[in-house]
């Protein structure tokens, strides 16, 4: 299941189309299509019978409309798909602008049903992510859910870098910049985009 998973999110990273529906009737079908292939990968009556239709419906929407973007790359390293680097660019208008940082992704077999592990290997000047890479998005962790992709994950972290929770921090120091001097927290975290993510 998982190694069916990541191949399929590869193929979707390599292969970006956009999907436009014309008609409601072609919205429909698709939709209908999308039905049977989630209540057919589900064994269970029970699971198949209690779904929460809006749950269904969410899921439906953001498959439909899921475009790599530009911001946001990652692939394969070498023939391993369990195994996968990332890139993510820094948000406009934010200290981390121009900046390319990269990510270090690992699937469990269980994927999708349990999170990716990933952590950034970029050094980065930020409260929610510490020395080592590792960060507090909490959809890596609690609010997982297998209808999530890696590419939800990255344009996540990505949002975190434009806003960073600092009541919630890995980075003590930082976040205690970020409340009290936001320039100088600002200027720290440019410098560091400058010298590591240039």
């Amino acid at each position: 299941m998982a190694l069916r998973r990541i191949r399929k999110e590869l193929r979707d990273w390599e292969n970006p189309t956009e999907r436009k529906w014309r008609t409601e009737e072609q919205m429909e079908l698709v939709f209908s299509g999308f039905m049977r292939n989630i209540t057919s990968n589900y064994e269970s009556k029970f699971l198949r019978h209690t779904m929460d239709i809006v749950k269904i419906g969410s899921t439906f929407c953001n498959r439909i409309y899921e475009v790599p973007l530009e911001c946001v790359s990652a692939g394969p390293v070498g023939d391993d798909l369990f195994h996968w680097n990332a890139t993510i660019t820094g948000p406009d208008n934010s200290p981390y602008e121009g900046g390319i940082f990269f990510l270090d992704i690992h699937f469990p077999q269980d994927y999708p049903f349990k999170p990716p592990k990933n952590r950034f290997t970029t050094k980065i000047y930020h409260c929610n992510v510490n020395d080592k890479g590792g960060h507090c998005l909490d959809i890596d962790k609690d609010n997982w859910s297998p209808a999530l992709t890696i590419q939800k994950v990255l344009l996540s972290l990505r949002s975190l870098l434009s806003d960073p929770n600092p009541d919630d921090p890995l980075n003590i120091e930082c976040a205690r910049l970020y409340k009290t001097n936001r320039a100088k927290h600002d200027r720290i975290a440019k410098e560091w985009t400058v010298k590591y993510a240039l």
